[in-house]
């Protein structure tokens, strides 16, 4: 999950300012549709787990409109 943000459509950042956790997020999309998410992460394990499972439940979202 995590990787390169090379060729990102979109890239959004997030840093907290509490616990310095630091995020960037990459979205990869073709046309109108989002083929991939990638991000760089420097955090805590909870962040990094969070961040894991929210790409995953965004990618697979994005796939399955295209299914249904």
């Amino acid at each position: 999950n995590q990787g390169s943000l090379d060729g990102a459509s979109m890239i959004g950042e997030g840093f907290n300012a509490n616990c310095g956790d630091k995020l960037q997020i990459g979205v990869f999309v073709d046309g109108d549709t989002v083929t991939d998410i990638k991000y760089k992460i420097r955090a805590c394990a909870i962040c990094t787990a969070s961040t894991s499972m929210m790409r995953n439940v965004c990618v697979v979202a994005a796939r399955q409109k295209y299914i249904n």
